[in-house]
This record gives C-alpha cells, structure tokens and sequence, in this order.
C-alpha cells in the first residue's frame, strides 16, 4: 500500500504550519545574523564643496583580514547616514572606503556624468556608531 502523507490537493490551512517550521528551523525571518555593524554619518566634499549626489561604499579590506558584507549608502548634498533607507550599516575593522560623486544637474543617476573618478581611502572604523567626514581632493 502507498502512502502519500502531502498531496497537492491537502487544503492550504494543513500546510501553513509546515512552512512555519520549515522557516524557523531554516533561520528565514527578520532575525539580524551574522558579524555586528555600527552606523556611520558624516559629510562628503571634492575640493572643500559638499558632493551633490553619490555613494559611500564600505569594502572589507580582505587583505587586512577584514571579512563581511559590503555596506553602501547614498551621499545627498553632502551628508550620508548608513543607517538611513536603502542603506545598511558597515562592520568595523578595515575597510576600503570608496566615493562616487555626481553634480545635481541630472535627476537621474543612471545617466549623471560623475565629478571625479572613483576614490578610494583606507580606513580602520572601531566598533562604534560615528562620525566620518570625507574629502576628496582634487586631481592637479
């Protein structure tokens, strides 16, 4: 005799409470795992002027020993804050700081020409929330 303990035509309200210790046993949720991170904020300048528009992207510096997740958040007239939407915090230790700047006269991102090129600094951020200004300077 065969049995088939699941069918596709078991009603939907049998099989809600299987999915629900699938994703519990599975870690699926809103549960935060992984290495801890740390909110940035700061300003951004090229050239002593606030940056109009661009991204701070937080890189783990791998060769330092540094591993994790990268961390980006966007740059408006200026200011940036990882913790605000669309933005996740960095881990702490060394990290390659990456800026991308592009002046306010096109809405659209996607077709912006940037004020520079990509820039790059190291930098060690402590296991803390902080403060981090950038200035980019100008290529002679």
């Amino acid at each position: 005799m065969n049995r088939r303990y699941f069918r596709p035509d078991t009603p939907l309200i049998l099989w809600v409470p299987l999915l629900l210790l699938a994703c519990s046993l599975s870690g699926c949720g809103n549960s935060e795992e992984g290495p801890s991170r740390y909110v940035v904020t700061g300003t951004v300048t090229y050239d002593g002027k606030p940056v109009p528009r661009g991204y701070v992207t937080f890189v783990p510096d791998n060769a330092k020993g540094t591993t994790g997740p990268t961390s980006r958040a966007k740059i408006v007239d200026g200011k940036y804050n990882t913790q605000s939407e669309g933005s996740k915090p960095p881990i702490a230790g060394d990290l390659l700081i990456q800026i991308e700047g592009y002046g306010p006269e096109v809405p659209n991102e996607e077709f912006a020409s940037p004020l520079f090129e990509t820039y790059t600094v190291e930098q060690k951020l402590a296991p803390k929330n902080q403060e981090l200004n950038i200035d980019v300077p100008k290529k002679k």
